[in-house]
C-alpha cells in the first residue's frame, strides 16, 4: 500500500493526536508542514514529563499510589504528576486495583469564554488533556470532560431532560475544534436574531 504524502499530511493534522512526533527525526518522512515542528516540541515535552503511552506499573508505583489516595491530600493532577502517569491512567490504575478511595474533589469553577477559546486552540495545536490542564490551572480530566460537552451541547443536556421537556437523542459528534468554533458561532448567532425578533 502506497500513501501520499500530502494525503498523509492532511490526514494527521485533521487530529493531531494520532501521531506522536518525538521518536521522529525532523524531516525522516520527507518534507513536514511548518506546524510539525511545534507538535514535535509538544510531544517530546508530553514524553519527559509523563512517559511513554501505556508504561507498565510497578509495584512501588502502586504502593505510592495507595498512601497518596490514603492520605486524602492530593488530587488526581497531583498524583499523576508524581507518579509520570496521565490522569486517566490513574483512574484506571485505581479501577484495575479495586481502589474504592478517591482523591478530595477540587473546587468547581465555571469556564470562562478565554478558557474556552484556549482549549480550542491548544486541542487544535496538538497539546494532550495534562498540557491543557497545566495551562488552564484544571484538571486534564476536567478539560476533556468539557471539550466533549462543547462538541456535544445538546446530547450533555439530557440529564436535565425532565426540566426541559422532550429530548430527541441525535448521537454522540466527533467534532474539530474548527467545527467547535463554527457551531458556536452558529448558536451565538441564532440567540441574537431571536433577541432582536423578540423586541
Amino acid at each position: 500500500m502506497v500513501i501520499d504524502l500530502d494525503d498523509f499530511w492532511k490526514w494527521v493534522e485533521e487530529d493531531k493526536d494520532r501521531m506522536d512526533f518525538s521518536n521522529f527525526e525532523p524531516y525522516s518522512l520527507g518534507a513536514e508542514p511548518e506546524w510539525v515542528s511545534a507538535k514535535r516540541k509538544i510531544d517530546y515535552d508530553k514524553r519527559q514529563r509523563i512517559g511513554h503511552h501505556n508504561q507498565q506499573w510497578t509495584k512501588l508505583e502502586d504502593q505510592k499510589l495507595k498512601r497518596m489516595l490514603e492520605s486524602q491530600r492530593y488530587s488526581y493532577s497531583d498524583i499523576a504528576k508524581e507518579l509520570k502517569h496521565s490522569e486517566g491512567a490513574v483512574k484506571r490504575r485505581m479501577h484495575n486495583l479495586g481502589i474504592k478511595l478517591k482523591p478530595p474533589r477540587s473546587p468547581t469553577k465555571m469556564w470562562t469564554k478565554e478558557e474556552e477559546v484556549r482549549l480550542l486552540d491548544m486541542k487544535e495545536a496538538g497539546y494532550d488533556w495534562s498540557q491543557i490542564g497545566e495551562k488552564l490551572d484544571r484538571t486534564a480530566l476536567a478539560c476533556r470532560g468539557k471539550y466533549e460537552r462543547m462538541q456535544n451541547p445538546l446530547y450533555m443536556k439530557r440529564y436535565y431532560r425532565d426540566k426541559r421537556g422532550k429530548y430527541e437523542y441525535n448521537g454522540i459528534k466527533d467534532l474539530s475544534p474548527d467545527q467547535i468554533r463554527k457551531s458556536i458561532q452558529e448558536q451565538n448567532d441564532l440567540a441574537e436574531f431571536e433577541t432582536v425578533e423578540a423586541k
